[in-house]
């Protein structure tokens, strides 16, 4: 649990609350969310939008190493928030709204 009591599965399963990820990336990966850094590599997915990315362009355009990035997009994944086609990935549009927790690189 969060900080706020939320759970951060059920945020992220319900896209109808005002930050729908909010506390799944404020929520640390030992306690059941994925964490700020995680953050950072959904907003650079999320700004490839429907052209996508590979690990490699995630990593410099996020700053990440590619082990971290595969770390991140696996957990992406797993919350049904990017998914990979070939060899890029994508965001998915389940939930579209911006986590707000991005920091500069």
């Amino acid at each position: 649990m969060s900080s706020s009591g939320a759970d951060p599965v059920a945020a992220a399963a319900d896209p109808s609350g005002p930050e729908p990820h909010h506390d799944l990336f404020r929520t640390s990966a030992r306690n059941g969310g994925l964490g700020l850094p995680a953050a950072r590599t959904w907003d650079g997915l999320r700004a490839t939008a429907q052209a996508g990315a590979t690990l490699e362009e995630l990593s410099a355009a996020v700053g990440f190493t590619p082990p971290t990035i595969a770390k991140h997009l696996k957990a992406l994944a797993a919350f049904r928030l990017a998914e990979q086609r070939g060899p890029r990935w994508h965001p998915t549009d389940t939930h579209p709204a911006p986590s707000g927790t991005a920091a500069a690189p």
